[in-house]
């Protein structure tokens, strides 16, 4: 009989998070039928996640998946989603805690919206207020992100609203949608903006939403982190990227592109300010460079040729 909800986690070398969510998701007041661990670490966590899933009320379908050389994560979530096979599948970041009746908001959600294709919760720990408020002007267009407005409103909101784009590491999706859209295996290593190239690929076609009672605590672990210098280098990258390859170059986006670029300069500043560290100005003028260079270098963009939406 397939299994009704996946839980799908990839993961490198952070075995303590990955035991604390796999409790999570057994403490869950609606448990799932199967969890798919994809893990590109140096040791198998194999033995401890069984001594922890033996824990379960249910007894849960396991598929462990351990190989070191995969690309990344998009090929990490593609993998996973080839081995599933709930209806429902959620993908979780590995350092993600959920708040026990997680799941069951999220399936709610769609038993109530038969059109959402994509349910989202949100993080329920602190954000930047002013670093939201300058992403928030500054985002418009095809870079926008609705996903700030939880962080300016505090998520007061309760109903599920239709959104754009969910996050990588907290997202759901209908098993259907994999049939014609995979997560771009072009991003490697930790992928900065996987999440929002795939949504906006399907959400053309898909209904999303995002529901502010599914909450999460984003622990954020260090291990696999980017620098801030590196961070700021990203994002030039990521967001070339993403406009060369998903958005139609007329002058409006172009300008919505141009714009994106000014605040990401006034972030740097912000940080600049703030940490009195000109690390995020060194990786800003970083990533320009080697975007001029077809991406050549980029640690999370495959090297080569690419074919560009013109």
């Amino acid at each position: 009989m397939p299994n009704k909800i996946t839980a799908i986690i990839p993961t490198k070398n952070r075995h303590d998070e990955l035991m604390q969510i796999i409790g999570s998701l057994i403490e869950q007041t609606q448990e799932v039928d199967q969890i798919v661990i994809v893990d590109q670490s140096d040791e198998s966590s194999l033995e401890d996640i069984k001594k922890n899933l033996a824990k379960s009320r249910k007894k849960i379908n396991l598929v462990y998946i351990h190989d070191k050389n995969i690309s990344g994560l998009p090929q990490a979530k593609n993998i996973g989603v080839r081995k599933s096979s709930g209806r429902i599948i959620f993908f979780f970041d590995d350092d993600m805690i959920l708040h026990k009746d997680y799941i069951e908001n999220i399936l709610e959600v769609y038993k109530k919206l038969p059109e959402a294709a994509g349910v989202g919760g949100v993080q329920s720990d602190k954000k930047s207020l002013v670093r939201a408020a300058i992403r928030r002007i500054f985002q418009r267009g095809p870079f926008c992100d609705e996903r700030i407005y939880f962080a300016l409103t505090k998520s007061k909101v309760t109903c599920p609203i239709k959104i754009g784009l969910l996050s990588g590491g907290l997202s759901s999706f209908r098993r259907d949608i994999f049939e014609k859209y995979l997560f771009d295996e072009n991003l490697v290593g930790y992928a900065l903006g996987e999440d929002a190239d795939f949504c906006f690929r399907a959400s053309k076609e898909n209904i999303f939403f995002i529901y502010p009672l599914a909450k999460a605590v984003h622990k954020k672990s260090p291990l696999n982190r980017y620098s801030v210098k590196m961070m700021f280098e990203s994002k030039i990258c990521r967001n070339a990227y993403f406009y060369r390859k998903n958005v139609e170059k007329r002058l409006i986006n172009r300008m919505a592109y141009l714009w994106l670029n000014s605040g990401l300069f006034l972030d740097s500043l912000f940080f600049t300010i703030r940490f009195w560290s000109l690390d995020a100005m060194k990786g800003l003028f970083s990533g320009y460079r080697k975007i001029s260079n077809n991406f050549e270098n980029v640690s999370f963009i495959k090297n080569g040729n690419f074919r560009f939406k013109k």
